[in-house]
């Protein structure tokens, strides 16, 4: 059975699925969550020490504090890829978090963790979401956006998740992409310095690109072996996901909605809800992870309840438009192809 597990001595927990785990912990006396581990399950006498800690380089990058942490605000010392910007009436744009509590509940055979975080100085507060399922290995994440000020901040950019992969190694990007009669076509690249895009602006999710990826180390898994990281996002409006490797070597893919000419006026007391990004580890190779992102689907996506809509064809796209609006339901999945591997050439 999925659970989460809290070690308050640490302030850490541990999401503990069927064969894999995710952990994370407080960090910078509770301005940062910072993620620690995901991967094969560990035991939990063993996740401190999955705790991650500058390396030597990291502390000499200029004073930057280019962290792997859960989700990312605008400001500070730090260049990477943020997962939030946002505009505070008084002109100020940058958000300094603070921990204020958390919550762990069960919902039939998921259980979902909220982590709070609010704003040092401005009415602006995150709540963090991660919903783990019995029998799979999938993390659903996402974020509500919460103004409790007496005015009205301006969103600029708002991502779901953030997903941090182990440091040290060397990592290959697949995706798919594709046109008309050809959709789910797979591409790779080695992932370098700097980031790499991939992106719809069309308000409607079409086949010149999906909005799911594949990372593996050192570009040696096959389809029968080897660990693999992957992530789709549930959403079938203009959604970008970046992948980007810091100056430290650190590779980190986050994603949502497509921040292109967009913003989004939060006004007092509106929640703004973002679509999941879940994210699944795999130590079979890229055929065992195909088949648990459709194992995992046909369980919990297709066909429950309020989730029904995601039945719908991918394109045109159900409820798509071109500028992203707050959701009552995070959990919107088009129906993307989760394929990887060879299995990516054998669409039908």
């Amino acid at each position: 059975m999925s659970g989460v597990w809290h070690d308050e001595r640490e302030l850490s927990w541990l999401l503990e699925m069927r064969s894999a785990c995710y952990a994370f912990g407080l960090a910078d006396d509770g301005a940062a969550v910072r993620h620690w581990y995901w991967g094969p399950a560990l035991p939990r006498a063993a996740v401190a020490a999955a705790r991650v800690t500058p390396g030597r380089w990291e502390e000499h990058l200029s004073l930057s504090r280019e962290f792997p942490d859960e989700y990312v605000p605008w400001g500070g010392l730090r260049y990477d890829e943020p997962t939030l910007r946002a505009e505070f009436a008084d002109g100020t744009r940058a958000v300094e978090w603070r921990y204020s509590g958390q919550r762990v509940s069960r919902e039939g055979e998921a259980c979902v963790l909220e982590l709070d975080l609010a704003d040092a100085a401005y009415g602006l507060q995150v709540t963090l979401y991660y919903r783990i399922w019995d029998g799979f290995d999938v993390v659903e994440r996402w974020a509500a956006i919460r103004n409790r000020a007496s005015q009205p901040v301006v969103v600029h950019e708002a991502l779901s998740a953030n997903w941090w992969m182990p440091a040290g190694r060397r990592w290959r990007l697949r995706y798919l992409h594709g046109g008309w009669a050809a959709e789910t076509q797979l591409a790779e690249t080695a992932v370098g310095p700097g980031k790499l895009v991939l992106e719809s602006r069309r308000g409607t999710t079409g086949h010149h690109l999906n909005p799911w990826f594949t990372l593996d180390p050192d570009g040696a898994s096959t389809e029968t072996s080897g660990e693999v990281w992957s992530a789709a996002l549930a959403w079938s409006g203009s959604w970008k996901i970046v992948c980007e490797s810091t100056p430290a070597g650190r590779v980190h893919a986050c994603g949502g909605w497509n921040d292109f000419d967009w913003a989004h006026e939060l006004a007092p007391g509106e929640d703004l809800v973002l679509p999941v990004f879940a994210g699944l580890y795999s130590g079979g190779g890229f055929g065992a992870a195909s088949r648990e992102w459709h194992a995992w689907q046909r369980a919990h996506v297709l066909g429950r309840g309020e989730r029904t809509a995601a039945a719908q064809p991918a394109w045109p796209a159900f409820a798509s438009p071109a500028s992203p609006v707050p959701a009552p339901e995070p959990a919107r999945w088009p129906m993307v192809p989760v394929m990887t591997g060879s299995m990516a050439h054998r669409a039908g």
